[in-house]
């Protein structure tokens, strides 16, 4: 038998492994649930392939995603931000994933512009420096230290700061801690509380997040 007949023979037995710990996760959220959820959480769930697919999610991030971003940096964040279905997922985690695919699904070009994140003019040197500053942020939470002044915020707000055309001041951070915060949306929380429950990585949401709070300590204690 040629090995290439043996990996074929591998990858098929693992894609109907991954279905099957898949659908018995499904039928288990929807035994779990209240009478009333029944619906919901059958076109919830009915609405995913098994086994669950990414590409609806990536769909959502391309159209997300500033369009002068280059493709390397486009394919990069993409990846980096559409969490894999588990394994052998949990019920949470089923329902977790359905509803990011809805969520994903939903997005109509009208919506994402809404919720489309802080336009500038140079978007790679923002995402450039932004997936820098991701790296530093995986790496202060790995060594416990609470949001706070150091290299991972300076280099989210240089990042932030090259992209608009001006250098790190703190004026510049006052402002941008108040850009930030109306730009928030409510559609990115709910993607990234949904993202964070099929990863135990770090989310690019959760350290965006940490850098915020850092942000804000910054600020106030200035």
């Amino acid at each position: 038998m040629e090995s290439g007949q043996v990996d074929g023979r591998g990858l098929l037995v693992g894609t109907e492994l991954a279905a099957l710990r898949w659908r018995e996760a499904a039928l288990r959220a929807l035994q779990e649930g209240a009478p009333e959820q029944m619906a919901e959480r059958l076109e919830l769930i009915g609405a995913v392939s098994v086994p669950p697919g990414t590409s609806v999610i990536a769909d959502y991030w391309r159209r997300l995603l500033p369009v002068r971003l280059s493709a390397r940096l486009r394919s990069t964040i993409t990846e980096a931000a559409v969490p894999q279905p588990p394994a052998a997922p949990t019920t949470d985690q089923v329902l977790a994933f359905a509803h990011l695919h809805a969520l994903a699904r939903a997005a109509t070009d009208h919506c994402l512009a809404s919720h489309r994140l802080i336009t500038v003019g140079h978007p790679d040197l923002l995402y450039d420096g932004l997936y820098e500053a991701h790296h530093l942020v995986d790496a202060a939470v790995q060594a416990d230290r609470t949001p706070g002044p150091g290299e991972a915020l300076d280099c989210y707000v240089a990042a932030h700061a090259r992209a608009s055309g001006t250098r790190d001041t703190p004026a510049f951070r006052r402002v941008f801690t108040v850009r930030l915060a109306a730009a928030d949306h409510p559609v990115m929380t709910r993607y990234w509380q949904l993202a964070g429950q099929l990863t135990p990585d770090l989310t690019l949401g959760a350290a965006d997040s940490w850098l915020r709070n850092a942000l804000a300590a910054s600020t106030a204690a200035g």
